[in-house]
């Protein structure tokens, strides 16, 4: 079941990934301001989710130094 509704969240996520690239980008019509603003919603989020995963990588790499200097147990 999990996977069914990340399969089906993928396909969402690259079919709006798609359009917001081949679309017009100066369009009038409601339809494609809606695309652009998801479009930017989903740069937003994957922008904070890459400084998350670098912040959690170097507090990693500090832990390990840590440990590894036998500073902690």
């Amino acid at each position: 079941m999990g996977t069914k509704i990340f399969i089906a969240a993928a396909l969402i996520i690259y079919l709006l990934f798609f359009l917001s690239v081949f679309g017009p980008m100066h369009s009038e019509k409601k339809f494609w301001g809606v695309i652009y603003k998801i479009r930017s919603g989903m740069d937003f989020a994957i922008y904070w989710f890459f400084n998350l995963c670098g912040i959690a990588t170097i507090l990693f790499v500090v832990y390990c130094v840590i440990k590894g200097l036998g500073l902690i147990y």
